[in-house]
């Protein structure tokens, strides 16, 4: 996997970020032709070798305590290879 993320951050302070939107581009190459026998017959896995995502995304930090964050995403790849989707998710520290 290759991939780069630009981000923005707005703060309280230089030590503690509060919202940070942000976008990613990912590449997946798989490597391996994945292949199974069993008693003479084969299974492979005909899938994508190059897979491309597009995330953008929102980390939020809501007092001291608590991170909210969320992004949806895209993936485009060979052999007709399409992903789409969301993530949400919080965090409460104790």
């Amino acid at each position: 996997m290759c991939g780069v993320r630009a981000r923005y951050t707005t703060a309280y302070s230089s030590t503690r970020p509060v919202n940070q939107p942000y976008a990613e581009l990912n590449w997946y190459y798989n490597f391996n032709d994945y292949e199974m026998s069993f008693d003479g017959e084969s299974l492979a896995i005909d899938g994508a070798k190059n897979i491309f995502e597009l995330k953008v995304g929102y980390e939020k930090q809501v007092g001291n305590s608590v991170q909210l964050w969320g992004n949806v995403f895209g993936g485009w790849g060979s052999n007709g290879y399409k992903s789409y989707g969301f993530t949400a998710g919080a965090k409460y520290s104790f």
